[in-house]
């Protein structure tokens, strides 16, 4: 069977130095209270938004980040924020054409923040407006995000238990490509590799995996077998001083080496 084009899903590379769900026997703050045990995230769940309403933005990463932010946000917090897909599209480079992994988009946020979407819609009418550069004052807007929220993120590895543990957390983005089965439940074909990034939201033990999509039906549950190729959990606790500064260095020395990138193709 041919896989269908993706949806925006570029697999990562998995780097020495990145963060892994109880690698050495941890995993990572928490921010208050007792673990989710039962890994069910469904009572919090977002407003439901399509990625391609008329055209394909190719932006799951950044609609499954958010989904995967405002599930955490909401229940920890008690607020109902829907953030803008689009201005973190455009601030962390996603490709129009072919998309963005999920580390550099899950990087983005952890520099430059977030927005909300009614600062940023995203019901633009063309490609061309949802990719269009952003005014200075969303990047202000932003990095105000930085002052109220710490967000951090891990590679979560995608066995059933490691997936089940990070569960208790918060939900997890996680990669899939999918198609239904005749028992109604999804399922990834053979041969197919993850095209796509939705947010993992629930399960039954053994039986079923639950995510919300970007794409209808938006809940959807997948087999239990399925082999999901690349998994993230994230923390969002109260900013502090450091992880202010620290978020603010990180993005100018990525300005700083994108900046000496291009004055090295210039000479």
């Amino acid at each position: 069977m041919n896989q269908p084009t993706g949806h925006g899903f570029l697999k990562p590379e998995i780097l020495d130095e990145d963060w892994i769900h109880g690698e050495l026997g941890g995993t990572g703050p928490q921010l208050r209270g007792e673990p989710l045990t039962n890994g069910d995230w469904t009572p919090w769940l977002p407003e439901e938004e399509r990625q391609a309403p008329v055209y394909e933005t190719n932006d799951c990463t950044g609609f499954g980040s958010t989904n995967e932010i405002e599930v955490l946000e909401y229940m920890q917090y008690g607020a109902r924020t829907n953030y803008s897909d689009r201005a973190l599209a455009v601030m962390a480079g996603t490709d129009p054409l072919h998309g963005n992994d999920p580390q550099t988009v899950y990087e983005t946020i952890r520099k430059r923040g977030l927005v909300p979407q009614l600062a940023w819609p995203n019901d633009v009418s063309t490609l061309i407006e949802f990719f269009a550069a952003l005014p200075d004052v969303i990047y202000v807007l932003a990095a105000k995000w930085l002052g109220k929220f710490d967000f951090k993120h891990w590679y979560v590895p995608t066995n059933p238990e490691a997936l089940k543990d990070a569960l208790k957390f918060s939900p997890l983005g996680i990669s899939c490509a999918l198609m239904v089965g005749e028992d109604g439940l999804y399922y990834k074909p053979d041969g197919w590799r993850d095209t796509h990034w939705v947010a993992l939201v629930n399960f039954k033990d053994g039986e079923w995996w639950e995510i919300f999509d970007s794409y209808p039906p938006f809940r959807k549950k997948v087999r239990w077998s399925t082999n999901f190729e690349v998994a993230k959990r994230i923390y969002l606790g109260p900013a502090t001083k450091k992880s202010l500064l620290q978020a603010l260095i990180d993005n100018m020395l990525d300005q700083l080496a994108l900046y000496y990138k291009l004055l090295a193709t210039k000479v």
